[in-house]
């Protein structure tokens, strides 16, 4: 996978095409509960290591961020997507470049984790 694509998710990310934090399951009415604050760092080759505050957007279908993470991240070489609660990582800078690894990461995809 190439950086573009990488950095294609990570725009879909931020843009909330990705950020519901419950494991609420699809329901008819599309009445998501917000959910909670997730922190998601990334790795990607030749790049300084990222990071982004997902909040309280929805998926159309109330899936879960950490589920959509898990389908979407890179697992080719030299990748590695980590998120957590944001509670689990008080004073995070999501901003700092490079980005810090996250502490009690909930999901961790792609080989350079």
């Amino acid at each position: 996978m190439n950086r573009l694509v990488a950095l294609g998710l990570a725009t879909a990310l931020t843009l909330g095409l990705a950020g519901c934090a419950t494991t609420a399951s699809p329901r008819s009415d599309n009445a998501c509960d917000p959910g909670l604050d997730v922190l998601v760092w990334y790795r990607v080759p030749t790049l300084p290591d990222t990071a982004q505050r997902l909040g309280s957007d929805e998926y159309p279908d109330c899936a879960a961020t950490f589920d959509m993470i898990q389908e979407t991240s890179p697992t080719d070489p030299g990748y590695c997507t980590e998120a957590a609660w944001a509670w689990d990582n008080p004073g995070y800078n999501e901003h700092a470049t490079p980005a810090k690894h996250l502490r009690d990461a909930v999901v961790r995809i792609g080989p350079a984790c």
